[in-house]
């Protein structure tokens, strides 16, 4: 159980909440839509989609680097080869 759990189901977050007044929850939910609106807005932005495609393929150059260097290796070239030909 986590710690946002347990503060909740021990009623505590119950508590808070009730003590922070009305005006400021609407501010803290106001600043909360605007926030969520601003990281959408950016993940559909072209800078944010070449910020995730950058971060998804991070590790592609270790994986082209291995690969690199198993096909350098001739038996196994000869093994590519050979399943190339059967997959026509």
């Amino acid at each position: 159980m986590g710690l946002f759990d347990k503060l909740s189901s021990s009623g505590l977050m119950q508590e808070i909440f009730a003590a922070i007044p009305d005006e400021e929850i609407d501010i803290i939910h106001e600043y909360l839509e605007s926030t969520v609106g601003a990281i959408y807005q950016y993940n559909q932005s072209a800078l944010g989609i070449l910020d995730s495609v950058s971060q998804d393929y991070s590790n592609l150059d270790f994986d082209i680097q291995g690969l690199y260097e198993k096909l350098a290796d001739k038996d196994n070239l000869s093994t590519v080869r050979d399943v190339l030909t059967k997959l026509g």
